[in-house]
């Protein structure tokens, strides 16, 4: 936690080589679990290295707090960076009052230097709080009461005026935070077919400079392309501009044809011990590159997870006793151990547990690390 973080894609890479890294802001610590991504929560499984610290002592993981003494903590980084937000929660958890999420929003429009990652499970309460009439002044009011050190663009609140304001915000309400915040991306945790038609409808109707989706756990085959089945009656407000498919109306996540969609896709594999961690078939994750490649959407592959293909696995690996393998069926995800001849179906595949670093980042032989711009 805190200024500088491991996290691969929080950081930002110079065109003379160099990287900077990126950063996480808590603000909220602790969560509830909510689908199958959360099954295997890994801050769940590092909670017990956190209750040494006064903030975690006497709670468990379920028990959500939230931290006014971590709220400035951008204010105080000059150096711009990307900074993820709530990597120990989810910010828009139930029990976070709006009254918190606007002063967390309010601090965010006072760092126009950092650019904001934030990403949720629950995209039915950020679209509802994002879109809900006078957010944009309750963020505002909610700022002034932090110490602006950046020149902000702000404009007038009765919009007859419109220019860069340079100072901080200490002067009430008749200014405003441009509207959607430019430096926040606002994303979903979707790493099921399942979770892609519930969550990305929503994300998409949710007011934001960008929209990302993060695939990871990505525990299935998931197509982007195209949305849930659209009524008669249902605009293009919802996801991407509607299309006709098989005599069905869809929206689109993805495609040339999108006026608007997805900014940003990462993808990654679980980690965690062999009992734990799933499996990612890599052509699930290829699939997903393809079809961003096809429509000019950044893709970014975090890591394979701990698993890969039994015929990538060198003698070495083969012969180790510590690596373990499974069937994994590329089509539904579901594994067996290969014991029983009858559990083989069309499309298993065998992989090996290795281990998240000699499984390592690679996808089909290369690194994908593309970026919005």
């Amino acid at each position: 936690m805190g200024n500088k973080t491991g996290i691969s894609w929080t950081q930002t890479h110079h065109s003379d080589g160099t990287v900077t890294p990126g950063a996480t802001w808590n603000p909220v610590s602790g969560c509830t679990k909510l689908t199958a991504e959360c099954k295997h929560c890994y801050v769940e499984r590092d909670w017990h290295r956190l209750t040494h610290l006064p903030a975690y002592q006497g709670r468990e993981f379920t028990d959500v707090a939230c931290h006014e003494d971590r709220l400035d903590q951008p204010l105080r980084w000059q150096r711009a960076r990307r900074i993820f937000v709530c990597s120990t929660a989810d910010l828009f958890h139930i029990d976070v009052p709006d009254e918190f999420l606007d002063r967390v929003f309010g601090v965010m429009a006072l760092c126009p230097q950092h650019t904001f990652l934030v990403l949720t499970k629950r995209a039915d309460r950020m679209q509802q709080y994002l879109s809900a009439p006078g957010r944009r002044e309750a963020i505002a009011k909610a700022a002034d009461g932090f110490p602006a050190k950046h020149p902000l663009d702000w404009v007038r609140a009765d919009g007859c005026e419109s220019f860069e304001r340079g100072g901080d915000p200490n002067e009430g309400t008749e200014w405003l935070p441009r509207w959607p915040l430019p430096n926040v991306h606002v994303g979903v945790t979707a790493g099921t077919q399942e979770s892609v038609n519930e969550r990305l409808p929503l994300l998409m109707k949710t007011p934001a400079a960008k929209h990302w989706v993060s695939m990871e756990p990505l525990l299935g085959s998931v197509d982007l392309r195209f949305g849930e089945g659209l009524s008669e009656d249902e605009d293009s407000s919802v996801g991407c501009f509607p299309c006709e498919v098989g005599g069905e109306r869809h929206q689109h996540y993805l495609g040339e044809s999108c006026g608007r969609g997805l900014d940003w896709v990462v993808v990654g594999g679980e980690s965690g011990s062999r009992n734990k961690a799933r499996p990612m078939h890599p052509q699930w994750a290829m699939d997903i590159r393809d079809q961003c490649a096809e429509a000019g959407v950044p893709f970014y592959f975090k890591q394979q997870g701990e698993w890969i293909l039994g015929r990538d696995a060198t003698n070495d690996q083969l012969n180790n006793p510590k690596v373990w393998g499974c069937w994994v069926n590329v089509h539904d995800g579901k594994t067996h151990d290969g014991n029983s001849h009858d559990a083989f179906r069309d499309g298993d595949t065998n992989m090996l547990y290795v281990g998240r670093k000699a499984a390592g980042e690679m996808l089909a032989g290369r690194e994908y690390k593309e970026m919005p711009c």
